[in-house]
């Protein structure tokens, strides 16, 4: 006959085994366990405590645990405490600050349950994990929903406001050829003009915090790049602030729009020279980067090459809350009158967009690096800027504009046609491929990008499948999932961006009309 399992032992001599299995359970547990008499004094703190929040257990039995809240957050806990002695049995939960044995503040999550009335324990039982890092990420992903709403919002303002600005700059360019040289409406008309420009100075920057406008990527020598803009470096830094450059010993060739290239090495040299009052040093560094798996991870990327461009400034530096929020956009240090606080939101929108980002590191009283990872390329004899022939003979050659927008056709037809053009419009893809089918060849089609029914590169694809000799000119102030997935335009796209001016479209076409 099997016999059964032995019965446990309930002999006081086992109660010791008992207590010892509790505690293990209580000390390994996540949370850590804290009983607290209604005087206020610990009288209990499991082992876990001391793995949690860093305190000596054994002192901090028999202490007042008050002393270890947060100052903004003692009054709440207090309150609570009181109304939960009053409700025997009850449980409240709470989340709170409480100071570290390092001397950090932690955000706890307690759950109080009220055990005075029971004889075994006689005292408020705290079960409490730290939840420091769950908050950190709550408040990282709040942050970055509210920044992309705020994306939102700027580049949709930007869209419309580049589309206008393109109708007030034509049309001002229009109302000064009507005026004799000597008139004085001509003075009014050219203060339009720069307020308009300068207006879309600030779009440009909306657009690419947001990162909605359409990039053209081509490869960049990065040091030609720098030397090309050294002047304007300089200029800007004013004489008190020494530049020195400490550059790669070949050629840095990066796949970047150049003009947004320049901007962010722009934005980057003011940032610095507000950073630096009184003078220093700017240093311009730039190297190339093998980012594998680990590391491209750390810095948010997929792993291959880079190239590197580095800012460093000795100025003021930055505190860590202040450089936490450095890119947030319309966040500024500086008095209104000092800037817009877009300067470095507009570096990273670019750098992300460009499939790249920024860093920085800043110490107070020390100084402040920023440091941009952009994609290599090997391509480096694209990036040689093509070589033109003569300007094409105008009134040899027929364009067709295509935009939703009646006014943005009505300015450039006008433009184009005052240049000797002979123009034609449509307000959409479909009434485009009618227009190429049913009139004389097309040379040139200038096309926006994003339009209803048919976006601009699916009106592309099917003019080079019927009429591939036609060539092409894209124009965009603002272009969200333009391209199927927001990616950039392909390299080596002609594209004018909006707000243009008569110089600027004219140029635009020529260019693209005289391109092999």
């Amino acid at each position: 006959m099997l016999e059964g399992p032995p019965k446990p032992d309930a002999s006081p001599l086992d109660l010791g085994v008992h207590e010892r299995r509790f505690r293990a359970l209580i000390d390994n547990a996540p949370g850590a366990i804290v009983l607290v008499a209604p005087t206020g004094v610990v009288t209990f703190a499991s082992e876990s405590t001391r793995r949690i929040l860093g305190l000596d257990v054994d002192a901090f039995v028999g202490s007042d645990p008050a002393h270890l809240t947060h100052p903004d957050d003692v009054g709440a806990v207090i309150a609570l405490l009181g109304e939960l002695l009053a409700a025997p049995g009850a449980t409240r939960r709470a989340t709170y600050r409480v100071r570290h044995g390092d001397g950090s503040w932690r955000w706890v999550e307690s759950t109080i349950t009220n055990m005075v009335d029971d004889p075994a324990v006689g005292a408020l039982v705290f079960n409490f994990q730290d939840v420091t890092e769950r908050r950190r990420l709550d408040a990282t992903l709040a942050e970055a929903l509210r920044l992309e709403a705020v994306a939102r919002l700027a580049g949709g303002v930007a869209h419309d406001f580049n589309n206008l600005l393109s109708i007030i700059l034509g049309c001002a360019s229009f109302a000064v050829d009507d005026l004799a040289p000597d008139q004085p409406a001509r003075l009014e008309l050219a203060e339009i003009e720069r307020a308009a420009n300068r207006a879309a100075a600030l779009t440009r920057q909306l657009l690419a915090i947001s990162r909605k406008q359409i990039l053209a990527p081509a490869p960049v020598d990065l040091h030609r790049a720098i030397g090309e803009l050294r002047e304007i470096i300089h200029r800007t830094l004013g004489g008190e602030i020494r530049v020195v450059e400490a550059l790669h010993p070949t050629a840095v060739w990066m796949l970047v729009d150049r003009s947004q290239l320049d901007q962010v090495l722009l934005n980057l040299v003011v940032n610095a020279r507000d950073a630096m009052p009184r003078g220093g040093t700017l240093t311009v560094t730039t190297a190339t980067a093998d980012l594998d798996d680990d590391a491209a991870r750390a810095l948010d990327l997929a792993p291959g090459c880079y190239g590197v461009l580095t800012i460093a400034d000795d100025g003021v530096g930055m505190a860590p809350e202040v450089l936490a929020r450095a890119f947030e956009p319309f966040f500024s240090t500086k008095s209104p009158d000092q800037g817009t606080g877009l300067g470095l939101s507009t570096v990273l929108g670019i750098t992300r967009q460009s499939r790249g980002t920024v860093k920085a590191h800043s110490v107070p009283g020390r100084g402040t690096t920023f440091t941009v990872y952009l994609p290599l390329t090997d391509s480096a004899d694209a990036g040689q800027p093509a070589q033109r022939g003569s300007p094409a003979a105008a009134r040899q050659r027929r364009l067709l504009v295509v935009d939703d927008d009646p006014s943005i056709r009505g300015v450039c037809a006008r433009i184009l046609g005052s240049a000797g053009y002979a123009v034609e419009t449509a307000d959409g893809g479909a009434a485009a491929l009618v227009r190429v089918a049913a009139t004389p060849p097309v040379d040139l089609v200038l096309t926006d990008v994003l339009m209803p029914a048919m976006r601009g590169p699916d009106l592309a694809a099917h003019l080079r499948r019927e009429h591939p000799a036609i060539k092409l000119l894209y124009m965009s102030g603002y272009a969200d999932k333009a391209i199927g997935d927001g990616s950039p335009l392909p390299v080596g796209t002609a594209l004018l961006a909006k707000p243009f001016d008569r110089a600027a479209l004219l140029s635009a076409v020529h260019a693209a009309l005289d391109a092999a």
